[in-house]
């Protein structure tokens, strides 16, 4: 268990502590069993929680685990912090595979709310987090540049006004000790999801019970998928590649055209090894450490705050990172209509991403014959002679040099 020293377990300690080294068995008397007693029974005694005094600095600890979070309030007195309540659950099936940063930003915003009562009208005060790229984020972090789901978060935390600090984990023992031991989830939130499972169970049953998958069954689907033409067609398709524009798709596969390109980035964001790698990481956690991160990976550490994962994509802010073998196609598609250097990376950033896109457009951009072909030129006026003068000082001319 996670327990720190204080005044009191010092104090208790002092007797045992003040025995000689060379024969402590033989000093060992009532005393020094006393304070074995105390100390003993110290770690199972809860703290007695103090009034909560709106006029005394405030702070909330948050810490996330990989299966729960856990929050303390706590108010500064004579003696030291002292806690006003504690509050922990269980992460959902779903919250669990948040990235780290935005279980971290779900503990804070989540033991906010939880002690709505108490920080709701208050001037300011301190939220402690263990996750140094959360600090930038509550802080001063435009909203637009954080990922998708702590957007939302952070526009819950906005009734409140906390000043967002940084403590090493080691020191936040309390909210780190409640997210690893949390409470089971609200009745209300397993309701909700228990229904859902429900309602994906009926659906699934229904479709099992009408659709029994023997093998004789499967070879009927695989038959019939073949003498479908949409499917026919769409399958064709994404075993030899979509034509670049719907138009030049069949029609009977052109009600498909739209989800192609989610299906292909997919399956190849885990052939990717960079993306695969930084995948894993934003799901598990990354390491504190560049040099503890495996060299796949190494070149979105950077960025490793802004990323996150969004049904089986690889997203860095509300962009979606494109694999390397889809990148040339991703290419052709922004510079379709041959735009400029300036409006296909606009083009881009509305969607897209990967480490050196900017470059890749920008040579691109410059390699394209088309381009190159029917840009405007400017040719140089000929150099004109000027007439010779009749006499001396018939022309005066002056030039400014700043």
């Amino acid at each position: 268990m996670a327990w720190t020293w204080g005044p009191e377990q010092t104090e208790s300690f002092k007797k045992i502590r003040e025995m000689p080294a060379t024969a402590p068995l033989l000093a060992w008397g009532p005393e020094q069993t006393e304070s074995f007693k105390k100390i003993r029974e110290m770690p199972a005694t809860a703290p007695l929680l103090a009034y909560f005094d709106p006029s005394r600095p405030t702070v909330v600890e948050a810490d996330s685990s990989s299966y729960g979070i856990g929050g303390c309030l706590l108010q500064e007195f004579d003696d030291g912090l002292k806690p006003i309540a504690y509050c922990s659950r269980t992460l959902t099936n779903a919250e669990q595979k948040y990235a780290q940063i935005e279980k971290e930003c779900l503990a804070s915003v989540w033991a906010c709310k939880r002690f709505d009562r108490y920080l709701m009208g208050l001037d300011s005060f301190t939220l402690l987090t263990d996750h140094k790229p959360l600090v930038p984020l509550i802080n001063s972090k435009d909203l637009s540049e954080t990922p998708i789901r702590c957007q939302r978060m952070l526009i819950r935390l906005m009734r409140y006004k906390p000043k967002a600090e940084y403590r090493p984990g080691l020191t936040m023992v309390t909210s780190d000790t409640l997210s690893r031991c949390p409470t089971s989830i609200s009745s209300r939130t397993l309701e909700v999801e228990q229904n859902l499972q429900n309602d994906i169970q009926f659906h699934v049953d229904v479709i099992m019970s009408t659709w029994p998958i023997t093998d004789e069954k499967l070879k009927e689907i695989k038959a019939k998928t073949q003498e479908d033409p949409i499917l026919k067609t769409a399958f064709e398709y994404t075993t030899s590649g979509w034509p670049m524009y719907k138009e030049d798709v069949k029609l009977a596969a052109r009600e498909l055209y739209g989800v192609r390109n989610e299906l292909k980035v997919k399956a190849k964001t885990q052939e990717d090894p960079i993306l695969k790698t930084a995948f894993e990481y934003t799901t598990s956690g990354w390491p504190m450490y560049k040099e503890d991160v495996k060299l796949a990976a190494r070149e979105l550490y950077g960025f490793r705050n802004e990323l996150s994962v969004v049904d089986g994509l690889l997203l860095r802010g509300d962009c979606i990172i494109i694999p390397y073998k889809m990148r040339k196609e991703i290419l052709n598609r922004i510079h379709d209509g041959h735009p400029g250097i300036s409006k296909s990376r606009e083009r881009a950033k509305q969607a897209v991403w990967w480490p050196g896109i900017s470059k890749d457009i920008q040579q691109m951009v410059t390699g394209c014959r088309h381009c190159l072909e029917k840009s405007p030129t400017q040719q140089k006026e000929p150099l004109m002679t000027s007439e010779l003068p009749d006499r001396p000082f018939q022309k005066v001319q002056l030039t400014y040099v700043s």
